[in-house]
């Protein structure tokens, strides 16, 4: 895949071995994350195993909003700031995990992240994160195959149909309280819920 969007990372990569406690923090990273929640445990080695490390200087951009999306990253060392348009809508630490959706949906980066302090993130590969989310759908594609047909919009779909979108859906988990979407903001993709419930909130 074109890389062209996140060229600046060669320039923050840094030689570091990963130990055991930051395999801990990455593992804990992807457990919370939305994207990585329902991998097994090989399927996040292998995103380990691709990681690199980068170091950000304060102010240092790490993911630009309306970019191509290359990278994967969990949080090592120091505060990130997350802002969508311009408007900051969170800050990460340590063991955080972020840039998963752009890579999930093949779409531009859905918010700018950067450093407020020096920092340093692990990265792994697009194309091996990508590779292990999709065979990760295509172990749960029966799975999924039949929780299309509990759904009505999809009703009105052939067979044939029906399995093209199941090979598309992908698993997302998200922690009780946590935003879906919000209006206004461009989404990445379709949402059903296979299991919990939602809320709409105004204001």
């Amino acid at each position: 895949s074109d890389d062209g969007g996140e060229r600046h990372l060669a320039n923050h990569k840094r030689d570091r071995k990963k130990g055991r406690e930051t395999k801990k923090l990455i593992q804990m990273g992807m457990k919370h994350d939305r994207v990585c929640a329902m991998l097994a445990e090989g399927e996040v080695d292998a995103i380990f195993d691709s990681m690199e490390y980068y170091e950000f200087a304060p102010n240092q951009m790490i993911v630009q909003q309306g970019k191509v999306g290359t990278t994967f990253f969990v949080a090592h060392v120091g505060t990130l700031e997350v802002s969508v348009n311009g408007s900051v809508h969170n800050t990460l630490g340590p063991g955080s995990a972020f840039g998963g959706l752009a890579l999930l949906y093949d779409c531009p980066r859905t918010a700018s992240v950067r450093a407020i302090e020096n920092c340093g993130v692990w990265g792994a590969n697009g194309g091996t994160f990508h590779k292990v989310l999709q065979d990760n759908a295509h172990n749960h594609f029966a799975e999924n195959r039949q929780f299309l047909d509990s759904i009505r919009l999809f009703d009105g779909l052939s067979a044939k149909h029906k399995d093209r979108v199941g090979e598309a859906v992908f698993n997302e988990v998200f922690e009780g309280g946590a935003r879906v979407v919000t209006e206004g903001d461009a989404t990445a993709g379709m949402y059903f819920v296979k299991k919990g419930e939602l809320k709409t909130v105004k204001g």
